[in-house]
């Protein structure tokens, strides 16, 4: 079976997505093995176990298609790998991030408001 080239380019954007998913869902089966094994587990913490599968489908895949690595051997680790790293790892990935953010735009201090003050009324002259 012959794959169409556009077939082909779409499942090369959408391969970094899967494999960030992938990573995140390997860290909720980490996490989660600890809090079922301490009987901790919550069930009302669900939305934050989806949340993170979310944010490690993005991570993933945005990682590898704003950062591509070079395609001429030097690379270490393939775009798949950065990918499952980066959904496994969203926390060091977001505060890498923000720091990045917070050295391009620096954040300044607002600047007060200036108040003008009215002159003081004068006394009237005394009179005769």
């Amino acid at each position: 079976m012959q794959i169409s080239p556009s077939d082909a380019q779409t499942l090369k954007i959408l391969t970094p997505f899967v494999y960030g998913a992938l990573g995140a869902c390997v860290y909720l089966l980490r996490s989660l093995h600890e809090h079922i094994y301490d009987r901790s587990f919550d069930r009302r913490h669900k939305g934050e176990y989806y949340n993170r599968i979310l944010l490690g489908t993005i991570s993933g895949g945005i990682l590898v298609l704003l950062f591509p690595l070079p395609k001429d051997g030097t690379a270490v680790i393939g775009d798949s790998a950065v990918a499952f790293l980066a959904g496994y790892n969203t926390d060091l990935l977001f505060s890498a991030i923000e720091r990045v953010t917070a050295a391009v735009l620096p954040k300044t201090a607002p600047t007060p408001p200036t108040v003008v003050k009215a002159p003081a009324p004068t006394p009237p002259p005394p009179g005769p």
